[in-house]
């Protein structure tokens, strides 16, 4: 079973490159929802895909690119038994008063994986925060990998494979499977 990756791709497209060919190599790449702005050139588009196979896709743009990879996981409806389960794995829960979306992290190298709950129930997000320590409130950059497009695929790339290893041990240990 394949991880479900969910990847957010924001790029301010370079005018030499040209707005309408971007727009036509990220149609090619099948996002789930895409929406541009031809005054600031500017496009945001969302994939259910590996984050290989989109930046595959989409290497030739020419921009400024923020992505954020977002591995959504199949875990327990009950609340207590997904906290008992992260716990087990090493986990630092995140006291109620203090959590918005996010219950659990846990450092691995040398950032952290971060849980978040949805509104669905048993449907939950793990990202990668690029930091040593978790600061709360958590801001939302933490999670953006933001540089030229062509220069962020690499690490775009660590932090899948740091959340596919992830998936792997929680599959392994029947705690979670992908939404797909």
């Amino acid at each position: 079973m394949k991880p479900s990756f969910l990847l957010s791709l924001d790029i301010s497209i370079d005018p030499d490159y040209g707005f309408v060919k971007a727009i036509r190599v990220i149609n090619s790449c099948r996002p789930k929802r895409m929406v541009s702005d031809t005054v600031s050139m500017f496009i945001h588009a969302d994939f259910e895909a590996s984050p290989e196979d989109v930046l595959k896709c989409v290497e030739d743009i020419d921009g400024v690119a923020s992505i954020d990879v977002k591995l959504c996981l199949r875990m327990s409806a009950d609340a207590r038994r997904v906290q008992r389960s992260l716990r087990e794995m090493g986990f630092t829960l995140v006291p109620a008063p203090l959590a918005q979306r996010i219950i659990a992290y846990k450092r691995i190298d040398d950032s952290c994986i971060v849980i978040e709950r949805t509104s669905r129930p048993g449907i939950y997000i793990a990202r990668v925060a690029r930091c040593r320590s978790l600061p709360m409130p958590v801001p939302h950059s933490i999670f953006v990998v933001t540089g030229r497009l062509r220069d962020i695929a690499s690490e775009v790339l660590r932090i899948s494979s740091i959340l596919e290893r992830f998936f792997e041990s929680l599959r392994s240990r029947g705690i979670a499977s992908s939404c797909t």
